[in-house]
């Protein structure tokens, strides 16, 4: 269905039951701390339906698509979008974070939600990844809302539909190719904030994007207008 260096975004099936709740149940509990701030009542309610017979379920859900990112035997992402364009699962291993994995499923589920139909998708993000969602060109259509209690925070995002691409699955619209490089140095950006570099390191980054931006916009003037495109 689509591969992001050696990984593969592909259909889940029945096999992958365990791992996949392995990852979503590991996602949730270290990568979404800002939700749900360690509380176990929130993380029991967020992790009660993460099970193997639930994945089943939602397999033969003929109404959506489940897919896994996969790495050999490894799962490292797991996915769902509903036949009318709604993301429902985006959630991705720890130890996978910034290595394009979640863009890649991401872009999967946002294709197999333009070939049913859709011109555009929603969501609803966590707080940990609406900065993610953001620089993917979705937007927040209103407040946020509360679930899980007044501590799960949450936004219903719409964005743009990927453009079109070659048969390789690159992108053909020059802004599309900028914008989706442009990505990848945020997300090199936000490794180094994780790992500790300093605030130098990172604002040559930052320099870094900017001056790129500046370069494609004199190269292609007018491209991008009313896009997703973030400085």
């Amino acid at each position: 269905m689509g591969t992001s260096g050696g990984v593969i975004v592909r259909d889940a099936t029945p096999a992958d039951a365990v791992a996949a709740g392995d990852v979503m149940r590991a996602s949730i509990t270290e990568l979404c701390a800002a939700d749900h701030h360690n509380d176990p009542q929130i993380l029991s309610r967020w992790l009660a339906n993460k099970t193997p017979e639930v994945f089943a379920a939602w397999l033969a859900d003929p109404g959506a698509s489940l897919l896994v990112a996969a790495e050999g035997e490894a799962i490292l992402a797991v996915g769902s979008v509903r036949n009318d364009g709604e993301i429902t699962l985006n959630y991705v291993a720890p130890n996978a974070r910034f290595r394009g994995v979640s863009s890649a499923l991401l872009k999967a589920l946002e294709k197999q939600a333009a070939e049913r139909g859709n011109s555009r998708c929603k969501l609803v993000s966590t707080v940990a990844a609406h900065r993610f969602y953001l620089a993917r060109g979705y937007a927040d259509p209103g407040a946020p809302e509360r679930r899980f209690g007044n501590e799960f925070v949450l936004s219903e995002l719409g964005g743009q539909m990927p453009q079109e691409r070659d048969k390789y699955g690159n992108l053909i619209d020059p802004a599309e190719r900028y914008q989706d490089f442009m990505l990848q140095i945020n997300d090199l950006w936000a490794l180094a904030e994780e790992y500790g570099y300093s605030k130098d390191a990172r604002a040559l980054l930052n320099q870094a994007r900017l001056m790129f931006m500046d370069e494609f916009e004199a190269r292609h003037p007018g491209f991008g207008s009313g896009r997703a495109i973030w400085k």
